[in-house]
């Protein structure tokens, strides 16, 4: 990726950049909790992240280690987030046959109806959003934010 330098930073710019922050922070913020009020099956964001994780790729696998570590929480509240998905029958775990100490999730055919649900229910937040802003406003908050977000998850080290 070819990231362009400014040649003078200036405190100006830095705190443009934190002003950024604070924005997209507090658009997550309302974004969630809209997206939390209206989701079905008792499900809180965290599930419905989770849910939407594993259907991007089918028969996806992942550690409660690796589901952490992608999610940038700690071990215990992927876990917690993992059992309140098994106890409705969102997810299935098995032990990992190579490390039976490490359990593998996997989504069921009932999780991918649930993040298919989950979807339709925010389908109409979505629509009053774009009938207001229009589409153009969210391609280009998408193309400004896809740079920085790739920026962020390449250098999560740093």
């Amino acid at each position: 990726m070819n990231v362009q330098h400014d040649t003078q930073t200036s405190l100006a710019n830095i705190d443009g950049v934190f002003q950024l922050f604070v924005e997209v922070n507090i658009t997550q913020m309302l974004a969630t909790t809209e997206m939390t009020r209206v989701l079905p099956h008792k499900l809180t964001f965290s599930q419905f992240s989770l849910l939407s994780h594993f259907s991007r790729t089918e028969n996806l696998q992942r550690s409660i280690v690796d589901l952490a570590r992608i999610f940038q929480v700690t071990k215990p509240s992927m876990g917690e987030t993992v059992d309140k998905l098994l106890s409705k029958g969102f997810v299935k775990v098995e032990a990992n046959p190579a490390d039976r100490r490490e359990k593998i999730v996997s989504l069921t055919e009932q999780g991918a109806a649930a993040k298919l649900d989950a979807e339709k229910a925010i389908y109409p937040l979505l629509e009053a959003m774009l009938a207001q802003m229009g589409v153009a406003q969210f391609e280009a908050a998408y193309t400004a934010l896809k740079p920085i977000r790739q920026w962020l998850d390449d250098n999560r080290n740093v």
